[in-house]
């Protein structure tokens, strides 16, 4: 997922993913999608790995899951996908999962219930930045043997550590991590270390409705349509996402019919191409978001106070409006709307005085100095000098750091 990280969160900012088409004067095939986009932060397309917004929707391409998230109006719900129901148990700490029958691996290997079991754990021991979901329901590397137990081969159980809500649990398995890989054909390229992670950036090894071809670093991944895909053959026979950093070079390739979706044009962009009557600009919510993290543990921020005053200091309504051009919604919590979960109350707002008298009281009133630490990729920079700029008001001072955006998930 795209985003801003600083050594400095609390406040989310969530993005309203914009894709732009265009149909009328394609060169395109029409059973081909060619996607333009910056591929720079793409660092692996493993699904036990990936956590980036556009990444992770090729991975979603290439593999399934248990469980699916299916748009039912406003909200998203789970529902059974590799997996045919489930049940839980009275207590609610105990989910029984039955698998389809039938199902094929894109190679025609058959998958069962081992091979869920297997990923699952296989997921849990990998440095995932997104394992956090499944261990804050008590399941984790140490007690995954034990949390998660195959009963025959098109049964299998996940204990939890107490009762949850069960869209939550199952909101969870939705995840990217919770892909089901191919143990036969992976285990051969796992050596110490790598579970296998260097072999499937290069090859995938899932039962999704796509099979990756080939992806040549800074030029364009490849994905052709899963022959052995059962739950429905797709349309769209080829994907290809090209390499393309700049907003304003992709939706040239739109206007000029190279590309089908442009993913990272600035909502100015998106209003000026709507203008165009042979373009059709689609406008539909997605998963991404920008966030100001704060390191917790660094000087001044270990104090809640200065982390609070941070807060009060951003004008959020101002980096929505001037900088996305509207496109965004504020939520200022970690549930994105249409998830179990979300909150529509804002209780943040800019108030320059508040955030002072937060920063004196915690023995700041002079502000402090702090690296804001941004990537390259549009609208970053930008953002980052908006965020300067309001921290200046209440002397804080960040200077900012621009560093690629692949680099910026090492950070």
């Amino acid at each position: 997922m795209n985003r801003t990280l600083t050594k400095f969160v609390g406040i989310l900012v969530l993005g309203l993913l914009l894709f732009s088409f265009g149909f009328a004067k394609s060169n395109v095939p029409s059973d081909t999608l060619v996607i333009a986009a910056n591929t720079g932060i793409f660092i692996t397309l493993d699904p036990g790995m990936v956590y980036e917004v556009l990444p992770g929707k090729i991975v979603d391409a290439m593999y399934a899951k248990i469980v699916e998230l299916e748009a039912q109006g406003e909200t998203l719900v789970p529902v059974p996908r590799l997996a045919e129901k489930w049940e839980i148990s009275e207590d609610a700490m105990t989910y029984t999962f039955t698998m389809r029958k039938g199902l094929k691996f894109a190679n025609g290997d058959p998958l069962n219930a081992n091979d869920a079991v297997w990923s699952l754990k296989r997921s849990m021991k990998m440095n995932s930045s997104s394992k956090w979901l499944i261990e804050s329901v008590g399941i984790n590397e140490e007690n995954a043997d034990q949390t998660i137990t195959l009963i025959d081969d098109y049964t299998f159980t996940m204990q939890f550590d107490k009762p949850y809500a069960s869209n939550i649990i199952l909101g969870i398995l939705t995840n990217q991590f919770a892909s089901v890989v191919n143990r036969k054909q992976l285990e051969p390229h796992m050596a110490g270390d790598d579970l296998g992670q260097k072999w499937l950036d290069d090859n995938s090894a899932g039962a999704g409705a796509y099979v990756l071809q080939r992806w040549e670093r800074n030029n364009q991944i490849v994905l052709v349509a899963n022959p052995n895909y059962v739950l429905g053959q797709p349309k769209i026979r080829r994907i290809i996402v090209r390499d393309v950093p700049e907003a304003a070079n992709q939706r040239l390739m739109v206007e000029k019919g190279d590309a089908d979706v442009a993913w990272n044009v600035t909502g100015t962009m998106l209003k000026e191409m709507s203008g165009n009557k042979e373009l059709r600009i689609v406008r539909v919510p997605g998963h991404g978001n920008e966030y100001l993290a704060m390191n917790a543990s660094w000087g001044p921020l270990k104090d809640a106070k200065v982390r609070l005053a941070v807060k009060y200091a951003l004008n959020y309504d101002e980096i929505i409006d001037i900088l996305m051009d509207g496109n965004a919604l504020k939520v200022q919590g970690f549930v994105s709307k249409g998830y179990f979960g979300y909150v529509a109350d804002n209780p943040f707002y800019p108030d320059v005085e508040k955030a002072k008298k937060l920063l004196a009281d915690a023995g700041y009133p002079n502000g402090f100095e702090v690296e804001l630490l941004t990537s390259n990729a549009n609208p970053r920079p930008a953002e980052a000098e908006k965020i300067q700029a309001d921290l200046a008001k209440v002397g804080i001072k960040a200077n900012i750091v621009i560093v690629q955006a692949s680099q910026m998930y090492t950070k």
